[in-house]
């Protein structure tokens, strides 16, 4: 979904025109920005967290070239799901007959190291 979609389907939930739908939807988005750029999360109870991260300069190579580059320090926006929207997702993907482990794929056990092979015992 683009953001003119999101609009369109704004303004069918609201009842309301196209025109005040994108009132509403870019009001929200620019709330969310300029609130990220002071750095400060914004939290929606239920759909999630957006906040910023601090990624750390670091050294990376062209792929191009093979030349080793310096990579700059750089602030990135993050989002976490929260709790509702992913018991909503996690139901959804399930009526849709979404692909799930098999009941004989056992989760791996923590702390169980595989049997090793007893020494001096190998058949000749």
């Amino acid at each position: 979904m683009n953001k003119t979609q999101l609009i369109d389907k704004v303004a069918e939930k609201m009842g309301s025109s196209k025109t005040d739908a994108k009132v509403a939807v870019e009001a929200f988005l620019e709330s969310i920005t300029e609130t990220l750029e002071e750095r400060d999360p914004v939290q929606i109870v239920g759909f999630g967290t957006f906040r910023t991260s601090e990624r750390q300069a670091r050294k990376g190579r062209n792929p191009q070239t093979g030349e080793e580059i310096q990579i700059p320090a750089t602030t990135v926006a993050t989002f976490s799901v929260g709790k509702d929207l992913k018991e909503k997702l996690k139901s959804s993907s399930e009526d849709k007959g979404a692909v799930t482990r098999s009941a004989s794929a056992a989760p791996a056990v923590k702390g169980k190291k595989p049997a090793e092979k007893k020494k001096g015992s190998s058949k000749k």
